[in-house]
């Protein structure tokens, strides 16, 4: 397994440096060495090949044990794995490939606070992320679990948007930590799993039914079959791929509109987004194709209009997340 995966990282390298260095520099969005991007690369090799080391040998075991339901216990197998690395990645592996440090910005980050403490999540630490020195995109996010709860954000987020559109992006980013967004997605692995694996195991034996002479063997729990095993899972989840989008981008617009509400700043909220276009270069307005295959958020140029236009505040209207938040 693990020569395979080394095999596999180096025949999708090339494809890997254009996307992630020479096509980000060509279009200016980039600030990393060629020495950096080497380096960040060989650690998430490492990582991935700890992980496969983790967890391929699971399935084929319960392939021996249980040829007709490995499908199945494979999830109960899997799911522990797939938690830690959740729970642990962020807090272990990212400071591996970044430099976090407390908020520099004392004003922003009593804001921060106050706007935190309203949310119920006030205890959490606030930490400056150095993004810069890799990229020019912005982001943030909310983290961790008890005590090693944290608010992230990037530099660039930090020295492109003004307070208001800062405090925007973390009521965004709170939704998903208050109202268990990663927990649902994770829930979502699982069942795509579930359906995936059982049609993995259902096309995997037909296709060594008809071409075994050919790959060289003839049961699926045979070591030889991860490329074939590999390929069903890859196409099951292309298949998938639309259905999650759908949902997760239901799950960014639900933040839009926690962020919305507990700021009740729409031009904040809407220059935001523009800014996050302008940086990113992202397509605003893009074809039913790419909404539906590619976009797990939704399209700027929705989340402008939504911004612009939601402001139940002022019509005297109920908030969805009333409950969810304070009064100031």
């Amino acid at each position: 397994s693990v020569v395979y995966a080394v095999l596999a990282f180096l025949i999708g390298l090339p494809l890997q440096y254009l996307h992630e260095f020479a096509h980000e520099h060509a279009y200016g969005l980039s600030n990393q060495s060629l020495g950096k991007w080497a380096g960040n690369t060989a650690i998430q090799l490492a990582v991935s090949l700890i992980i496969t080391g983790l967890v391929m040998w699971i399935p084929y075991l319960l392939l021996k044990r249980s040829p007709k339901r490995w499908w199945l216990w494979s999830i109960f197998a899997l799911a522990p794995i797939l938690l830690f690395i959740i729970v642990a990645l962020p807090v272990w592996v990212d400071p591996l490939m970044n430099k976090f440090e407390p908020l520099p910005d004392k004003q922003l980050e009593a804001a921060i606070t106050a706007q935190a403490t309203r949310s119920g999540i006030g205890d959490a630490t606030i930490l400056e992320r150095d993004a810069s020195t890799d990229s020019k995109r912005l982001g943030a996010y909310v983290n961790g679990l008890g005590p090693s709860k944290r608010i992230v954000l990037y530099d660039t987020l930090v020295n492109k948007l003004d307070q208001q559109e800062i405090l925007f992006v973390v009521g965004h980013e709170t939704k998903h930590y208050l109202m268990n967004d990663v927990w649902k997605l994770f829930g979502l692995i699982l069942a795509i799993l579930v359906i995936g694996l059982w049609a993995t195991d259902r096309i995997s034996r037909w296709a060594i039914g008809r071409w075994h002479a050919r790959f060289g063997f003839t049961a699926l729990a045979d070591p030889a079959s991860q490329p074939l095993l590999t390929l069903c899972v890859a196409m099951v989840f292309t298949l998938a791929g639309p259905e999650f989008n759908w949902i997760s981008r239901d799950i960014e617009h639900e933040a839009d509109r926690y962020g919305l509400e507990i700021t009740q700043d729409n031009h904040a909220a809407a220059s935001a987004f523009v800014k996050l276009q302008e940086e990113g270069l992202g397509v605003p307005d893009p074809g039913t194709f790419q909404r539906i295959f590619r976009l797990d958020h939704p399209a700027l140029a929705d989340r402008i209009r939504f911004a612009n236009e939601y402001h139940p505040w002022d019509e005297g209207k109920p908030l969805v997340y009333a409950d969810q938040i304070k009064p100031k």
